[in-house]
């Protein structure tokens, strides 16, 4: 006896299904003699679970130890025998028609049609609809569920567990007496609710909807916080005898197991995540060397007052509408930047449309002659289940880019640009860096996961991370004929000073994301200004995705 699932796919990556379409195959038995069929069911098993080393040791890496496992859906069908099929060739007289849903929290499957037809698809109004009646459909179907739905149930769940990281797995169930089926009855009738089959080899066609009324997490292959699913085929059955004492103890359990993969319904393309997004502004205290009150200040006072102190001062002098903003700004002593991104979601293969504004407010005293930008794109795991702590950050891409200002030299000639070994300096005191062509979401990234998608487990979420190093000088005595040899001080009128970052400002990195070769500072005078930018949250789902309902419409 033995049983095995056949879905169409190929042996380099597993089979792939959207909400709404349906998961079609077909189930084949193969019987050497006559047996007594008390259970034939498959079902779409799905589940999050966290883990340390292997299922069952807990995670240990953070604060608390972790180790959950939680069912996401466990439905489908149940195969039974055609009332006509008598007399006919038994190989054809199995059908997949009645649909069960043994976890009452989440939606039915829509009803499948005779000989594992497509099922009709919901349209959004309907989807509405069956949202808002969730919790009393719930409520009916847990107090309709039978003992033998609850034991299958059971029984599903188990199988889905043996040998869940491989692709593929089938064999028999060694079950104890306790996890033994009753032998449910008909309400019509006395009779066992049991079908006979003579030796023969049936194959049968199935077709199972994914659900579009409860959103699904998509697949995520993780070692220790996996989003997984699987079709699950169970046969429960024993040899032809008339003694149902003897059937009873000779019931035997057959499974078959394919995994396959899920994508969920998260458009990157929604109105919500075409907007804009902007980070709080980041400041950062620039020395005066002229001044000898800010000299010592700079010795007793740590760095993060003294930008808190410049902020305050900047933002107190921009409410004075009488004065001019370059006149304003020039008091402030300070380095402010922060990002905008045009949308915040994306899909995969696409590229991260953002950028960088700095603005030099010590731009009388302090000369901007570099600017090198670091740039992470980092997934970020959280343990919503217990007090959101952060249990893992895995860089997806990351670069860094630099720009000098001699990209400003059509301030000088070409001859000076030539003979000349000093830095140059940034003309303008506003700049805005277009880091739109860096950062490319990769083809099998995981789309982010909500923790409402996988029953508050964890949440799955990517943000952009930018350290940003300013390197300049001021003008000390020592270090003003640097300064005019190849920096114009007239005064700056406040316009912005747009730069694109193409392939030629990338640094090389090595395979840790370091940059391979660091320059010293060409002068002693030099200081490099380091600003942390609060992080950009970024969406990655799925673009294009059409509805079967819009499709059909």
């Amino acid at each position: 006896m033995k049983i095995s699932l056949d879905l169409p796919g190929y042996e380099e990556y597993l089979p792939t299904y959207w909400p709404g379409q349906n998961i079609t195959g077909q189930v084949e038995l193969q019987v050497n003699s006559a047996i007594k069929v008390s259970n034939l069911r498959i079902a779409l098993f799905g589940n999050v679970q966290v883990y340390g080393k292997y299922p069952g040791h807990p995670m240990t890496n953070g604060l608390f130890d972790y180790e959950r496992n939680e069912q996401l859906i466990n439905a489908g069908l149940r195969i039974v025998k055609r009332s006509n099929a008598n007399n006919i060739d038994l190989s054809s007289s199995l059908t997949a028609d009645i649909p069960f849903t043994p976890t009452p929290q989440y939606e039915p499957p829509i009803s499948a049609q005779n000989s594992g037809s497509p099922a009709a698809n919901y349209s959004q109004q309907q989807q509405e609809e069956e949202e808002k009646r969730k919790k009393t459909r719930n409520k009916k179907q847990k107090s309709k569920k039978s003992l033998e739905d609850r034991q299958i149930e059971r029984l599903i769940r188990r199988i889905a567990h043996i040998n869940h990281t491989t692709n593929i797995s089938h064999g028999v169930l060694d079950e104890s007496s306790s996890m033994r089926l009753p032998c449910s009855l008909n309400e019509s009738s006395s009779t066992p609710s049991y079908f006979t089959l003579s030796a023969n080899t049936y194959q049968i066609r199935f077709s199972i909807p994914v659900p579009t009324a409860r959103r699904l997490s998509g697949t995520f292959d993780h070692p220790h916080y996996p989003v997984s699913y699987r079709i699950v085929a169970v046969l429960k059955c024993s040899a032809e005898k008339s003694d149902q004492q003897q059937l009873s103890e000779q019931e035997i359990t057959c499974y078959s197991t394919v995994r396959i993969r899920l994508e969920t319904y998260l458009d990157a393309d929604s109105p919500s995540l075409l907007s804009s997004l902007q980070t709080k502004p980041t400041y950062q205290f620039v020395q005066n060397g002229h001044s000898i009150l800010q000299n010592l200040c700079n010795y007793v006072l740590p760095s993060s007052l003294l930008s808190h102190w410049a902020q305050k001062k900047l933002q107190l002098a921009s409410t004075n509408n009488r004065v001019n903003p370059c006149e304003r700004s020039s008091d402030a002593s300070c380095l402010e930047t922060y990002l905008v991104m045009s949308r915040q979601g994306y899909s995969r293969s696409s590229y991260i449309s953002f950028e960088l504004k700095l603005k030099n407010h010590a731009s009388s005293h302090f000369k901007i002659s570099a600017v090198k930008i670091y740039i992470e794109l980092i997934r970020r795991i959280n343990m919503t289940c217990s007090m959101n702590e952060e249990v893992e950050a895995t860089t997806i891409r990351s670069t860094t880019v630099l720009f000098q200002g001699i990209e400003d030299k059509s301030q000088v000639s070409d001859e000076i640009v030539e003979n000349d070994d000093h830095p140059y300096f940034f003309e303008h005191a506003n700049m805005r860096f277009d880091l739109s062509k860096l950062i490319k979401i990769p083809d099998d990234c995981v789309c982010s996961i909500p923790s409402e998608l996988v029953k508050d487990v964890f949440s799955l979420g990517y943000d952009l991370n930018v350290r940003l190093h300013v390197t300049g000088i001021s003008n000390a005595v020592d270090a003003e004929e640097t300064i005019t040899r190849n920096f114009s001080l007239e005064e700056d009128d406040g316009s912005e000073r747009s730069y694109q970052a193409i392939r030629k400002h990338q640094l090389l990195q090595d395979s840790n994301g370091r940059v391979v070769s660091e320059e010293p500072l060409p002068h002693q005078n030099y200081k490099t200004y380091i600003l942390y930018l609060d992080p950009l949250p970024v969406i990655i789902g799925n673009a294009g995705y059409v509805t079967s309902s819009a499709i059909h419409a």
